[in-house]
């Protein structure tokens, strides 16, 4: 292979390892009646308001999309059952999620929360929550508004970066069914104050 045809070879696979781009209202225009959406590596930015068009999505993916701010006009998905925010620097929710009662999922891993939102116990299907490589510390007042969640299951909470130590009230997320905790610098009593207290959750540690 002579090096001329070497170097067109490099750059052409070059370019196929770029990140696609889409404009979000483009999209939105050809395929807002799509009941699952995957706009995962699309370098979106901020969600436009126009979101709420979705009417009919179910699933909506928006992992990886430097999105720092998700707008209010999220929470008119009524028929929302997963939304996975993972790998976004996201800071906080907007309140408006607190009406999307048919969510089951919630997906908010590795973003920028650094504690519970307080809305979440609105959400009355939400069975499952990750809120895995964020800057959660797991204060005790984010253990009382977890064990408000009335139907949630499944909770990960992998590889926290901030956190400290194990609540007193631990034993309020005794409703759990599974426990995701690994890869968290736990005391060797707190391993023991789990199992103790939580004697029913199948703890992943």
């Amino acid at each position: 292979m002579t090096l001329r045809i070497l170097c067109l070879f490099l750059l052409l696979l070059s370019f196929g390892c770029k990140k696609q781009t889409v404009s979000f209202d483009v999209w939105l225009s050809e395929n807002k009646n799509e009941k699952v959406v995957n706009l995962s590596n699309k370098e979106l930015g901020d969600l436009p308001s126009s979101i709420e068009t979705l009417e009919a999505v179910e699933e909506l993916t928006l992992q990886y999309n430097s999105i720092s701010k998700l707008p209010d006009e999220l929470g008119n998905l009524k028929r929302l059952r997963i939304l996975n925010l993972f790998g976004n620097p996201i800071r906080e929710l907007p309140e408006s999620l607190g009406g999307l009662q048919n969510l089951e999922i919630l997906l908010l891993g590795r973003t920028e929360i650094s504690s519970v939102p307080k809305f979440l116990p609105k959400l009355a299907s939400l069975k499952t929550l990750a809120l895995d490589e964020t800057k959660l510390t797991l204060t005790e007042e984010d253990v009382e508004i977890l064990a408000q969640i009335p139907k949630l299951e499944i909770l990960d909470l992998t590889l926290l970066r901030e956190f400290k130590t194990l609540p007193k009230n631990i034993s309020k997320l005794s409703h759990l069914k599974e426990l995701q905790v690994q890869k968290v610098l736990f005391e060797k009593s707190d391993v023991a104050r789990l199992r103790d207290e939580l004697p029913k959750v199948r703890v992943k540690l």
